[in-house]
């Protein structure tokens, strides 16, 4: 038997030919067919009406709405290298910051918590989905919207006396509520 031993395998002409590294390339200049490309992702604004809407059950008091933190904040993803996960920690909580300057209208130092009186809260924790989830979790992704809450309200959050509650309803958002110690 002479010959190039892969000539009756039907394998193709470069094999045939003994030369393997000569198969055809396929084109990469070739367009994408029409309706394959995925459409460019806008950021939808938070709603914090519209997210707890129909809720009658959430204690009385001054109510924060925000957004559920981003899940590479969960403690237990160990995924993320730690430098990319302090964009999120900033993005977060600068959002949480955000949204309680416009909820609370402070600003220019001013205190609306006075003194160093523990201020009782309750978080309120709705998953943006029916995954099961444990409530600490919750708490510890949250910690980077607690700082920005604390910083926007001019005090340490280190006088949060936190209740959490973690709710079966799906709404995606954390709902932080003051019960004392707040003075308009």
């Amino acid at each position: 038997m002479s010959g190039n031993p892969f000539a009756a395998t039907g394998k193709g002409p470069w094999y045939a030919a003994g030369r393997k590294a000569e198969k055809p390339a396929r084109s990469r200049s070739a367009a994408p067919a029409a309706g394959k490309s995925k459409p460019a992702k806008v950021p939808v604004p938070f709603d914090g009406a519209r997210a707890i809407a129909g809720l009658t059950d959430l204690p009385a008091g001054n109510r924060l709405v925000l957004p559920w933190p981003p899940k590479e904040l969960n403690p237990n993803n160990r995924s993320l290298h730690p430098a990319k996960r302090s964009g999120f920690v900033k993005r977060y909580r600068h959002d949480c910051w955000a949204l309680a300057l416009e909820a609370f209208g402070v600003g220019g130092g001013a205190v609306l918590f006075p003194g160093a009186a523990p201020i009782a809260v309750r978080l309120d924790f709705f998953p943006p989905d029916g995954r099961s989830r444990d409530d600490d979790n919750c708490e510890a992704a949250f910690k980077a919207g607690r700082d920005g809450v604390a910083q926007a309200l001019n005090v340490d959050d280190r006088r949060f006396v936190v209740t959490r509650r973690l709710r079966p309803e799906v709404r995606g958002c954390v709902v932080m509520t003051f019960l004392e110690g707040f003075s308009e």
